[in-house]
């Protein structure tokens, strides 16, 4: 009887019925992950392009409200916080010198110090908005922009997010 059973199951398999719809389920399988890896990377794509438009409009904001970095008060500190309030954006002005003028995180005391990063210099040495994606040991993709402060046709500093 078991002798009889394995034979038809052989028999079934061994079919070229089973064979064309064991490749048809394949290729539809194959076709369908590889679609999906293509409409991941592009979604996750485009979500990148999104949120650095988001940041340099941001950092073009804060910029058009300070002329000079003389000017820079509590004020303009308390505008900065509103205009990024319920994110989790910090924001450092420096002036040519790169020199921190303005943090608006309280924790850090680097108001005075130097601080170097790759859009920060990038943007000093050419002049326009530049940003750079910085990726840790977890692929945890951090992106910064910076945006130069311009007065009276003269850079005065940069704006850093």
């Amino acid at each position: 009887m078991l002798v009889i059973i394995i034979k038809r199951i052989k028999e079934f398999f061994s079919s070229i019925r089973v064979g064309m719809m064991a490749t048809y389920v394949a290729v539809i399988l194959i076709s369908m992950v590889l679609l999906s890896v293509y409409i991941l990377n592009a979604f996750a794509d485009s979500l990148y392009k999104s949120e650095r438009v988001n940041l340099f409009a941001k950092a073009n904001i804060i910029s058009d409200l300070i002329e000079t970095t003389d000017d820079i008060t509590e004020c303009t500190g308390y505008a900065i916080e509103q205009i990024l309030s319920g994110t989790n954006i910090r924001s450092i002005i420096v002036n040519p010198d790169y020199r921190v003028i303005l943090d608006t995180n309280e924790d850090s005391d680097i108001i005075g110090k130097v601080i170097v990063r790759e859009a920060l210099s990038n943007c000093m040495r050419t002049g326009e908005q530049a940003h750079a994606v910085m990726e840790n040991n977890d692929d945890v993709a951090m992106m910064s922009v910076a945006v130069p402060l311009v007065s009276y046709g003269n850079k005065v500093g940069a704006m850093y997010l």
